[in-house]
């Protein structure tokens, strides 16, 4: 089990030595890329970014008739919002989880000559949750070769698991072997391995390994999710958010980082 940290921890011992050194009259301030964004921002939420070719590609969460929603920019600073990915939730997931109305938290990956979108399908505050798995060759509308085919269910939880399965992430490690990791609140993150060539679990019947917790405090939840695995410089960096989203101003939600 790894021991997360928050990021804004590491950043102080990585550039103590930069905080120090505060703009004058001959050394302006440099813009950062967020204050130069423009174009279709907001609302995105839960967003994963790719390329193909030279267009930058986002999708985020999106509820309503605008399920999963996309936006591409050629340079990371100019944003325009394209159509949804789905327009209506597949019929699996209507019957797996009765009252869901949006897909959450994409995760996009090219594998084998075709981009594979993972999204949760839930309903707020419920452990009956599915990962759901959607595939196109291209990401290009104006191809005459883009379309999305939905693949179904990859995962799902019930209120007889100790885990939700919601915030998917996919990862291909050194051996080359293919994991989706997941999880929020119950007990932690969890890491399911996968069968490369259909994208969903190689042993369906496999418990999930365990990977990251928090220890509950008397009297509550310890929350942790959405966690984001990344392979550089000899480390697997696991990323993920503590405490709670979507609270408004009461908000108490951060990211923490650990490593293996």
């Amino acid at each position: 089990m790894l021991k997360l940290i928050p990021l804004t921890c590491l950043a102080l011992l990585g550039v103590s030595t930069v905080a120090t050194a505060q703009p004058t009259a001959t050394q302006p301030s440099v813009p950062t890329l967020n204050s130069r964004l423009t174009g279709d921002l907001a609302p995105t939420h839960d967003p994963v970014i790719i390329r193909q070719g030279d267009v930058y590609h986002v999708f985020g969460t999106g509820h309503g008739q605008r399920l999963i929603e996309t936006r591409t920019s050629p340079d990371l600073v100019r944003w325009t919002a394209g159509p949804p990915v789905f327009t209506a939730l597949p019929d699996w997931a209507k019957q797996a989880i009765p009252g869901s109305d949006g897909m959450w938290a994409p995760d996009i990956s090219f594998v084998d000559g075709r981009y594979r979108l993972y999204y949760s399908v839930s309903t707020f505050g419920s452990n009956r949750s599915a990962i759901g798995l959607a595939t196109s060759p291209t990401l290009d509308p104006k191809s005459p070769d883009f379309k999305w085919r939905d693949e179904g269910m990859v995962v799902m939880s019930t209120k007889d698991d100790d885990y939700n399965a919601i915030d998917p992430n996919f990862i291909i490690d050194r051996e080359g072997r293919h994991w989706l990791s997941l999880g929020s609140f119950w007990t932690g993150l969890k890491l399911f391995e996968l069968d490369p060539k259909s994208g969903k679990p190689k042993d369906a019947k496999a418990k999930p390994i365990s990977i990251a917790r928090r220890a509950a405090p008397a009297g509550g939840p310890a929350p942790v999710e959405a966690p984001f695995i990344v392979d550089h410089g000899g480390y697997y960096w696991l990323m993920a958010s503590y405490d709670y989203c979507c609270k408004g101003v009461n908000s108490t939600y951060y990211t923490v980082i650990g490593r293996s």
